[in-house]
């Protein structure tokens, strides 16, 4: 039996990445995800937290929204919050104690990739849109910016 009914989904909000006071979104990376993974102080008690959240906002699955800035070539995270769709305060400091302000991400390593020029959830699905990646290692960004138009089989 074949049941012809059209799914619906909502679109995750994507993490934010600011290039040269420009905000994208993030597409298939979540840079945070080592942290909560890890054993490090602090990260026990904000998947707690998280565990909490989840389901508050249909949008936000994960519990958490971070935002991303690459500046002195290298990757900070500088506001992480938890709560309905990322609406929460920074919790950054659950984590991070000792940072004042944005936190080097020295645990990233990899590409991210992000939208050019918009920050909305259902953007990667258009065909028309283009798309750029950073190369990360160890909170380093190497080499500029590639620009690509990303194949059909990378807009799911």
């Amino acid at each position: 039996m074949v049941c012809p009914l059209k799914a619906g989904a909502t679109g995750q909000m994507p993490d934010y990445l600011v290039i040269d006071g420009q905000t994208h979104g993030l597409t298939h990376a979540r840079p945070f995800e080592p942290i909560l993974r890890s054993d490090r102080p602090g990260a026990g008690a904000l998947r707690d937290q998280l565990q909490a959240a989840r389901g508050n906002c249909s949008a936000l699955w994960r519990g958490y929204h971070g935002t991303w800035e690459v500046r002195d070539g290298a990757l900070y995270l500088t506001r992480l919050t938890v709560g309905p769709c990322g609406m929460g305060p920074d919790v950054k400091a659950a984590v991070f104690p000792y940072a004042a302000g944005s936190v080097k991400a020295t645990w990233v390593t990899g590409r991210l990739v992000f939208n050019v020029g918009t920050t909305q959830p259902y953007a990667h699905l258009l065909a028309e849109t283009l798309m750029q990646s950073i190369d990360v290692v160890e909170g380093e960004v190497v080499g500029p910016p590639t620009m690509f138009v990303p194949p059909p089989s990378f807009r799911h």
